[in-house]
């Protein structure tokens, strides 16, 4: 579940409240909705506005069966009107009263990260029951067939994962293939059927923003690029200046990777940079695209300019999130009993898009100040869950799939995390639960660092230029059987890249897996020893490939950033019963540079 749903699911019925002077709002609850882009409506708070000694008032008094959030601020300037949700994190409601329905108010809600379109409504509603959390919206025609090729295409590729070898899945694969032709031949005709009859209704907002994503792949002209992306901006407008910036910003965003769209890119990146009161966040992000947009338009000097002002934000953010992030004081694991000697491998399969592995990925990051490397080795796996990650690859794809058959009901999404090879401690969530995350985690790892084993790992990596040479020597196996495998990882000690989670640096990501995903049989290993060689200019090239290869296949990346540098790097090896999926031993070595 997306964090912003998970996070509005929270919010309770006891708030304080907060005061405005001069309220425009009549008196009375107002109910305030979301709008998701292609779900429906969702519904979260009532909102009781009251008037006491010349002040209005405003109090959460109903947000459906959970508990948990406070109406931080409340403000009005003429009929302009805001307030904040503390919900563990702040999620702010911006919006104006609409001028020819004094019942109504559009706006804007979220936080720095993701955004929606949102809205008062004047309501008799007394409480907010679970069944009215969400509010269904009408769906043209034209995108309900769009959506059922879509949907019957993903439904085959499913299955598709799920198939062994054989004859069931090469039929499988011709099934889908023919789907995705249906698809690819069809939807676009639909799409923009949606936009020319209803130009001014969420399903055509989400239309456009379907079509701008694929338009150099359905060879859409500019002038249509233009209008589609006109068509967007005007549905915009009477949610406000913070929204209008936001899906600016998302305009130049969706056309500008795709050739012969540069001018319209920057022309929405220059309307989303204008804004210089927006929080330094949103300022970073506007300016990575308008400084693309630039140099895609040979402005270098006006990019240069553009790159200068982003360095310096991202140096504050940077410096910010360090300070605050893991949002709590870990405390040092007080260490193992005498002859205990087991290591917990944590495989965390993440995804920079997505705003329920937050809590997950700063647990793992307060795991790495409580633990020493000797006792817990953490890895990150990155998949385009729920959106394009490139800091994903195809052997953090497999890896993932060899979990999902032995555990379909476990893993599959993400956050997922497996400690030694078991899936445990499921689920995500915001900023504000990694402490609850973190304790979760150290409950599972304790008990695993308790454990005693005959199986030894000694490991060595070196790196001369782009060469890395690695070995891993295994002991203490007395059983070998056909099962057993040895595993390699290369990982990326930390990698900064900002994603639409927010999340800035993440650590120890899986880069290569030499020997494959399925590993190396033990059985074939002379004495216990396995060596290896990775030239990190191919990968680079390999890993380029696979995000160009994704990017014809799928759309587009939020952005053209592709973090490949592979500056500080470990190697980490595991030996893995297949059978059972337990990890009997692990180990992680610095890749040692040379003098």
């Amino acid at each position: 579940m997306p964090c912003i749903l998970v996070l509005v699911a929270a919010l309770l019925c006891a708030a304080p409240s907060v005061h405005a002077d001069d309220s425009p709002l009549a008196t009375g609850n107002w109910l305030l909705s979301y709008m998701p882009f292609a779900t429906p409506e969702r519904r979260m708070a009532l909102i009781k506005v009251e008037t006491k000694d010349g002040k209005s008032t405003a109090t959460l008094v109903s947000a459906g069966p959970r508990e948990g959030a406070k109406v931080d601020h409340f403000g009005v300037e003429g009929r302009n009107f805001s307030f904040t949700l503390d919900i563990g994190v702040k999620l702010k409601f911006e919006g104006m009263l609409d001028a020819k329905d004094a019942k109504r108010v559009l706006g804007s809600f979220g936080d720095d990260q993701r955004m929606f379109f949102a809205k008062l409504v004047a309501t008799e509603l007394e409480k907010l029951r679970r069944d009215d959390m969400t509010a269904s919206v009408p769906i043209p025609e034209p995108m309900q067939r769009a959506q059922k090729l879509q949907i019957a295409a993903a439904r085959l590729q499913f299955k598709l994962n799920k198939a062994e070898e054989g004859e069931e899945k090469k039929e499988l694969q011709k099934q889908l293939d023919e789907a995705r032709k249906e698809a690819n031949e069809k939807i676009p005709g639909l799409l923009k059927e949606v936009v020319e009859r209803d130009p001014n209704t969420q399903a055509a907002f989400d239309a456009v923003f379907d079509l701008l994503r694929q338009a150099d792949k359905i060879k859409a002209n500019p002038k249509e690029v233009a209008a589609w992306a006109e068509t967007a901006g005007k549905f915009a407008e009477p949610y406000g200046p913070r929204m209008q910036r936001e899906i600016a910003a998302r305009l130049a965003e969706a056309v500008l990777s795709q050739q012969g769209f540069g001018s319209i890119a920057l022309l929405y990146a220059e309307k989303a940079a204008s804004d210089t009161t927006a929080p330094l966040a949103a300022q970073a992000r506007v300016l990575k695209i308008l400084k693309e947009a630039q140099e895609r338009t040979s402005k270098p000097e006006a990019a240069k300019a553009t790159d200068a002002q982003l360095a310096k934000v991202e140096g504050q953010l940077d410096a910010e999130y360090l300070k605050n992030v893991p949002p709590f004081q870990p405390t040092k694991y007080a260490g193992r009993k005498p002859g205990a000697n087991r290591v917990a491998l944590l495989e965390l399969f993440t995804g920079a898009q997505c705003p329920p592995c937050v809590a997950a990925d700063v647990a793992g990051d307060a795991l790495m100040k409580a633990y020493d490397a000797k006792d817990l080795i953490l890895v990150q796996y990155h998949v385009h869950i729920p959106g394009p990650d490139p800091l994903t690859n195809a052997d953090a794809v497999a890896r993932m799939d060899h979990y999902s058959k032995a555990f379909p009901n476990d893993v599959g999404g993400v956050p997922t995390t497996l400690f030694n090879g078991k899936p445990e401690g499921g689920g995500g969530g915001g900023m504000g639960a990694s402490e609850e995350k973190f304790k979760e985690f150290r409950e599972i790892i304790d008990p695993i660092l308790e454990k005693k084993t005959d199986v030894t790992i000694n490991a060595k990596a070196s790196r001369s230029g782009d060469a890395l040479e690695l070995e891993a020597v295994v002991g203490g196996i007395t059983d070998v059987s056909d099962n057993l495998k040895l595993r390699m990882l290369v990982v990326d000690e930390t990698v900064h890249y900002v994603g639409g989670n927010g999340i800035r640096f993440h650590h120890n990501v899986v880069r290569a897996m030499p020997g494959g995903a399925d590993g190396v049989a033990f059985k074939e290993l002379k004495e216990g020893k396995h060596t290896a060689r990775v030239n990190l200019a191919e990968l680079r090239k390999e890993r380029t490939k696979y995000l160009d290869d994704f990017v014809a296949r799928e759309g587009p990346f939020p952005s053209s950033e592709r973090p490949l540098a592979f500056k500080d790097l470990r190697l980490v090896a595991f030996v893995q019963d297949d059978k059972t999926h337990e990890i009997l031993q692990a180990t992680q070595v610095e890749v040692r540079k040379p003098k």
